[in-house]
């Protein structure tokens, strides 16, 4: 007896070469695929399983057996090894495919690291003297508007976060009236120093402060505004001077958010693109920076290069945001 035949299919056995017709010998049945598998057939006879549609199935036995195209796997154990087999081998594949990518990946990097690390280090260049304009002044703010009471305060802090939600290219275009050679600014010091910000690094510096202000600012007032009164107050009856107070009681109590303002600032300042490019413009070794040259390479249709850029970029910005994070964590320890 079998299980496994399709409806309505019929079974015939086929004499064998010998001549003998089949015999039953005890045995059994299993489970494979809709076909049915049996002990018991004399060795060199095959069987015919008749399909309603007429097809056939022809099954051998002994080393015929072994050329059937459905795997014949009777028992449940062997079904759930198949399938392990097959998960694993999925795994490996695509491991190799990950590592084949990776490598095509860093084979690309390595021929396009002449055109990556110039930006790169102009970009840090840039934000780093940024972060320390925005350090100086945004801290300097902070603390009058959070200590002061003066008319118009909430209007000048309006105008102080005014960049945060601004678009870039707007504050390019305020940049260019202020900083141009016909500009307010610009033409005063073109007139006294011969200095000229257009079209520089120098220029890029300021496009990239005044895109990262907001967030130094907006953090060192919050932490100013958590500073106790009473410990400045204190300070005061003991003698201290205004300096004193700042240095030695309002400054420590207020570091971790200023500190997290200024990583937040730089990692801003590092990717700034449009008002960058509005001031500076795009020199390559000169004012074009990392998001700058994504940007040339995705319009020149250099895919390769754009996405080692971007990977690049990514990290640099992951390792900024952690390194923060850690000295958060071991300064709170």
């Amino acid at each position: 007896m079998g299980v496994g035949l399709p409806r309505g299919a019929k079974r015939k056995y086929l004499s064998s070469p010998s001549g003998r017709g089949p015999r039953k010998v005890g045995g059994f049945s299993g489970w494979s695929g809709g076909a049915e598998v049996g002990v018991g057939i004399p060795r060199g006879a095959k069987r015919e399983t008749l399909l309603p549609s007429g097809e056939e199935r022809r099954w051998g036995w002994g080393s015929e057996r072994r050329e059937a195209q459905v795997p014949l796997l009777p028992f449940w154990p062997l079904r759930k090894a198949r399938f392990h087999l097959t998960l694993r081998a999925n795994a490996i594949s695509l491991v190799r495919y990950i590592n084949r990518d990776m490598t095509s990946m860093w084979e690309t990097g390595a021929g396009l690291s002449a055109a990556a690390w110039t930006p790169l280090a102009l970009s840090l260049k840039v934000a780093g003297w940024a972060t320390a304009l925005v350090l100086i002044a945004g801290v300097a703010v902070a603390w009058l508007v959070a200590r002061g009471r003066f008319w118009g305060r909430e209007v000048f802090d309006a105008l102080m976060t005014l960049p945060m939600v601004m678009p870039p290219t707007v504050l390019g275009y305020y940049l260019i009236v202020l900083l141009g050679r016909r500009g307010w600014i610009g033409r005063w010091l073109h007139e006294q120093f011969d200095l000229v910000l257009m079209f520089t690094w120098q220029g890029a510096v300021i496009a990239a402060a005044v895109v990262a202000f907001p967030l130094v600012y907006k953090a060192a007032r919050a932490a100013f505004e958590e500073v106790p009164r009473q410990a400045e107050n204190a300070a005061r009856v003991l003698g201290a001077t205004e300096w004193d107070v700042f240095v030695r009681v309002t400054l420590p109590l207020a570091w971790r958010g200023i500190l997290a303002g200024t990583m937040l600032a730089f990692a801003r300042a590092l990717g700034e693109f449009g008002a960058t490019l509005m001031v500076a413009g795009s020199i390559p070794g000169k004012t074009q920076t990392l998001s700058i040259a994504v940007y040339e390479a995705v319009q020149a249709g250099q895919d390769d290069q754009a996405n080692f850029l971007v990977a690049i970029t990514s990290l640099v910005c992951i390792l900024v945001l952690v390194g923060s994070g850690r000295l958060l964590r071991v300064r709170t320890a």
